[in-house]
């Protein structure tokens, strides 16, 4: 090996060795807990859609989304110029193996009295058209560098979350029933769902119940569809998969009738769907246990009492985006792509011209009607009307 290879090998060393350095002093010196502050808070949060915290991002007012499928922080691109934030020069850091990102480093995030000061966030644009965020009032997403150093319990019949620093607090409370988890960026764990075990990722973030494999979905029973809408934190994405009943076993209980959505995904989700079906739950990092209170009114669904379809802007269109078989839409020939030229006398343009929030309330009103009217044009013109039913 002459002198030029190995003073090129000796130079890459060093280069390495000073990055991993500089790596584990920067690691050491984020997301730090400020121990000489308050250890503990109680605040009331939202529960529409995700849990979204009342924060203070270096004393400007928001809301953060827990999102336990989160392994690091995010804060929105377009609400970084309210905040003093350090932003780096370039991209590194990759976000659902996309297009690399920029990241920024918080002075201090508080939640209640509680504050972190140099958090680490990733921006990304999580309001733009088609993200689910848009409507929501959350600037910055709570990863798990921030959930881990803290112990968090939700109260869901009133919408207040207890927080604490100490590891003793679980100890003050009492629940019904509890199962423990793996891994510290990401939380994973074993459930058996149908008599067949399978590892979920938990994931506070994601809307759904239950989200499995489509290799796992059984085409006897169940609820057909194709290119659902499925929805998380960081936006929709689509897939063709399979709705069906299913029994959980979670911890001490086994929840039946719970609604699956099978994708083409390979990881298995445990979502928020779950967890709301509890009057309160507790999230024991330190322990790494996640504690659950009593069952609120649970009774487990044997059917679906709807139109069975569902509908969004698509390319400056007005589309079907979701037509579940055996509904009153799959019977009348309603099909997923189907253009609405009017929906109960309102004109598609009217609608797709209106603010993205607006419709999505005007969408949820007029899905929410005992009947509905559609004009639909596909090689010609239909008039579909439809009629809820359990199917």
């Amino acid at each position: 090996m002459n002198i030029k290879i190995r003073n090129a090998i000796r130079n890459i060393t060093i280069a390495i060795a000073l990055l991993t350095l500089i790596g584990v002093i920067v690691y050491n010196r984020i997301n730090i807990l400020e121990k000489n502050k308050s250890d503990s808070a109680t605040i009331n949060f939202n529960s529409k859609n995700w849990i979204e915290i009342p924060v203070k991002i270096n004393d400007f007012g928001t809301f953060g989304l827990f999102d336990t499928g989160a392994n690091i922080c995010v804060i929105d691109k377009a609400a970084i110029g309210n905040f003093d934030v350090f932003v780096f020069p370039f991209n590194l850091i990759s976000i659902n193996k996309k297009s690399r990102n920029p990241f920024c480093i918080i002075k201090e995030i508080k939640i209640g009295d509680v504050a972190f000061r140099n958090v680490l966030a990733v921006i990304l644009d999580l309001k733009s058209d088609g993200k689910i965020l848009q409507c929501a009032p959350s600037d910055i997403i709570i990863g798990t560098p921030i959930i881990n150093q803290l112990y968090w319990k939700f109260n869901f019949t009133t919408n207040s979350l207890f927080i604490s620093t100490s590891k003793l607090t679980i100890k003050n409370h009492t629940h019904n029933n509890s199962f423990s988890y793996e891994g510290s960026l990401s939380y994973q764990s074993n459930i058996v769902v149908d008599r067949i075990a399978h590892n979920v990722k938990i994931d506070l973030g994601h809307t759904a119940s239950l989200v499995l494999p489509m290799c796992f979905a059984n085409d006897t029973t169940g609820v057909k569809y194709s290119n659902s809408e499925m929805l998380n934190a960081h936006g929709t994405y689509y897939d063709e998969g399979i709705k069906n009943f299913t029994d959980i076993v979670l911890g001490k209980d086994t929840l039946k009738g719970i609604l699956a959505e099978y994708t083409n995904q390979q990881q298995s989700f445990l979502g928020l769907g779950i967890f709301k079906k509890y009057n309160e739950i507790a999230i024991d990092p330190f322990e790494k246990t996640i504690y659950l209170g009593e069952l609120r009114n649970f009774s487990p669904a044997t059917s679906i009492y709807s139109f069975g379809f569902s509908f969004n802007i698509r390319n400056n269109q007005l589309l079907i985006t979701r037509v579940l078989e055996s509904s009153p839409a799959h019977k009348s020939g309603l099909q997923h792509g189907d253009t609405i030229q009017r929906i109960n006398g309102i004109c598609a343009k009217e609608l797709i011209k209106t603010d993205y929030c607006n419709f999505t309330s005007i969408r949820d009103s007029l899905l929410g009607l005992p009947q509905i009217n559609l004009r639909i044009i596909r090689k010609t013109e239909t008039i579909i009307s439809l009629k809820k039913e359990s199917f």
